[in-house]
């Protein structure tokens, strides 16, 4: 039953894509595969609209948990304390050089609507931060580090799904990515804060890599030939 369950989804999704959701691959195809590994790319606290958080505890998922801001990554730690096993908790941010960075954010008097808790950007002209003045920001210098120096220092063998949620910095790290190395199975990442020509010419690049492409109200989906394999 299991698998007829997994087979269904995967059908449904390749169907009908933007009208069925990311969470039922996550939540039903996803459910159970072995040895699954990720990598979310602005993890946030883990619990605030985060796609994978349940999956990652009830399928005990092991993979790397990234988020640059350190108030943000101690709530990380915090909401996964029961559930660290095959977990690797990472206080820097994803860019295209290793050393520190300037990493925007939100003053929390200047917050105006609940979304705007945890915005930050290691840039201040996209996203949801660029609606707000400069006095309203602050900055946090952080550690940054490239795709190439996370796998490798990490010794990472594989990636299973991607997530990336990085306010309009998502095709950047995309890019960085060895597909002659390895291939994610699964690409989620945000769309919504990439520029018009940015979202084409990221799906035409992750379709020139061999993926299918599904985009969802906010969020794009890339799957490979791999994924299949997963379910």
């Amino acid at each position: 039953m299991e698998s007829i369950k997994k087979h269904i989804v995967f059908w449904l999704f390749k169907l009908f894509g933007i009208h069925f959701s990311f969470s039922a691959i996550v939540h039903v195809g996803l459910r159970n595969v072995k040895d699954f590994y990720f990598v979310q790319i602005g993890a946030n606290d883990g619990l605030a609209l985060d796609p994978i958080y349940h999956a990652v505890l009830k399928n005990k998922w092991k993979g790397v948990l990234i988020e640059p801001q350190k108030e943000y990554f101690d709530k990380l730690k915090i909401n996964y304390a029961n559930h660290q096993e095959g977990l690797i908790f990472l206080n820097v941010a994803i860019a295209e050089t290793n050393g520190k960075r300037k990493l925007y954010k939100v003053k929390k008097d200047c917050m105006k609507h609940p979304w705007d808790f945890g915005i930050a950007a290691l840039t201040v002209d996209r996203g949801d931060i660029s609606k707000f003045d400069s006095n309203d920001l602050e900055v946090e210098e952080v550690d940054a580090m490239t795709m190439s120096s996370l796998i490798h220092d990490y010794h990472i063998k594989k990636i299973d799904l991607l997530q990336i949620d990085v306010e309009g910095y998502d095709y950047e790290i995309i890019k960085q990515i060895d597909f002659y190395q390895f291939s994610p199975a699964l690409i989620r990442y945000e769309h919504y804060h990439l520029k018009p020509e940015e979202q084409q010419d990221c799906e035409n690049y992750l379709r020139a890599k061999g993926y299918n492409i599904y985009r969802e109200l906010m969020d794009t989906v890339a799957y490979s030939k791999n994924f299949r394999s997963l379910m």
